[in-house]
């Protein structure tokens, strides 16, 4: 059955391997950055934010809730599963430098860190927590079925959870082979899983295990590069969105909402659309925050409307106004790009410049859906109580009640005191729907004092 293997002379360590990982690479990296800037464009189709004040405040919840995981850890289970994924992909990042590495020569190794003892120690620790998360999250899925994943795409996580095992499989393989070939990069003694698995491979002839590196290795960069290629086109985005999303959160107190600047002149005309009516109306960072759900149903656990039978759930209403820009998104994105084209090609160079810079706009644009009732029930609306308890538990800092916010103002009133707009327009209720709030408070004795 191996000798139907490709030999590693000729595939790995001659000119067809790195032309055949010029062509992976070229493949998955133009899926990618089609996808990216689509992606792009659909988030500068938004509304302006201003969102690049506090720097230092923006890079410390970097550190916290990205790289410390802060908000997934105050539930230590599901917050060690997926702590154990997350690092143990940052610091496996040296393993797919040297995976790549020695498709161009057997030998390689990073510079200056490469051949260390404490590299691979930790190399092989980080595999183990890996595998150990991905189980964990196969349980949890699996076996607890808790409440909150109502609604989530499951069947793609267990697809995404599939890879990784895949990608950790075939890297263990690697490294287990090479050590029965005497080529590991650190000593064999600091790498105890992949020592242990290469005693398999010890009784094999020479050429069958370096045959099997070979597969090891091309099966590893193959999934590496998939893993690239599918992630911007699939549910699971959050895992290039959450980190720019977190960066982007407001830095201000949670309950503090925008002020509202409102040309009355316009608005007696008719040309100012107040809130989020359709797609285009959310800011940029509201689409951001939707490529960022991880739809872990945190925020659906905790909100008071969804626990006492209410139809919100802020992680649906999250996941269908995602569904709703990659619906219509890119169309607006196209025709406003045909609208500027037309524009810059009859306009003075000074113009041109500016325009390039400007958030584009374009005539000629296709019909919009509206997102109220069409795509948010009035009853989602409505339900919310603007308490930010789903935004305290968000794991990558989705601001809900922002978006439940301007899709009120978009009827003419706001669930907030605060920003509501005297008495509203088109039926709508300012400060909710008459009665909606009042089971939330069932059962609570009231001592008036």
């Amino acid at each position: 059955m191996l000798s139907f293997a490709i030999p590693p002379p000729v595939l790995g360590f001659s000119l067809v391997g790195p032309i055949f990982l010029a062509a992976i690479a070229a493949a998955a990296g133009g899926l990618f950055m089609q996808r990216a800037y689509l992606l792009l464009q659909l988030v500068r189709m938004g509304k302006p934010a201003n969102r690049f004040d506090d720097l230092p405040k923006r890079v410390e919840m970097e550190g916290t809730v990205v790289l410390g995981q802060r908000k997934l850890l105050q539930r230590l289970g599901p917050g060690l599963m997926h702590a154990f994924i997350f690092w143990g992909f940052v610091i496996l990042l040296t393993t797919i430098v040297e995976a790549i590495g020695e498709i161009f020569t057997r030998t390689f190794a990073i510079p200056l860190v490469g051949r260390t003892a404490w590299l691979g120690l930790i190399q092989d620790i980080f595999a183990i927590l890996v595998l150990i998360g991905v189980e964990m999250a196969v349980f949890i899925r699996k076996v607890q079925r808790p409440e909150r994943f109502k609604g989530s795409h499951l069947e793609e996580a267990d697809f995404i959870l599939l890879m990784i095992m895949g990608i950790i499989v075939t890297l263990l393989g690697l490294n287990a082979t090479r050590i029965s070939l005497g080529i590991n990069e650190s000593p064999a003694s600091w790498t105890p899983l992949s020592t242990l698995i290469s005693k398999a491979f010890n009784v094999m002839p020479h050429g069958t295990v370096s045959t099997f590196e070979s597969v090891f290795l091309w099966a590893h960069v193959v999934l590496i590069f998939g893993f690239l290629a599918y992630i911007p086109h699939s549910k699971h985005l959050h895992i290039f969105a959450s980190e720019p999303n977190v960066f982007f959160t407001k830095t201000k107190p949670r309950g503090k909402l925008e002020k509202l600047d409102i040309d009355m002149e316009k608005l007696e005309q008719g040309d100012v659309r107040l809130g989020a009516a359709h797609v285009d109306d959310l800011t940029w960072k509201e689409i951001l925050d939707t490529y960022s759900c991880t739809e872990c149903g945190r925020c659906q656990n905790v909100c008071p409307a969804w626990s006492t039978g209410k139809p919100l759930s802020p992680k649906l209403l999250i996941m269908n106004l995602r569904d709703q820009v990659f619906d219509e998104g890119p169309a607006i994105v196209k025709a406003r790009q045909t609208g500027v084209l037309q524009r810059l090609l009859l306009a003075s160079p000074k113009e041109m410049l500016s325009r390039v810079f400007r958030r584009a706009s374009g005539d000629g644009e296709p019909d919009r859906t509206p997102l109220n009732p069409n795509v948010v029930e009035d009853e989602v609306i409505w339900d919310c109580v603007t308490c930010g308890a789903c935004m305290q538990e968000c794991p990558v800092n989705i601001e809900h009640v922002d978006h439940i916010v301007d899709l009120t103002e978009s009827l003419g009133g706001s669930p907030s005191p605060a920003r509501r707009l005297g008495g509203g327009t088109g039926g709508a209720r300012p400060g909710g729907r008459p009665g909606a709030r009042v089971p939330l408070l069932g059962g609570l004795r009231w001592v008036l004092r």
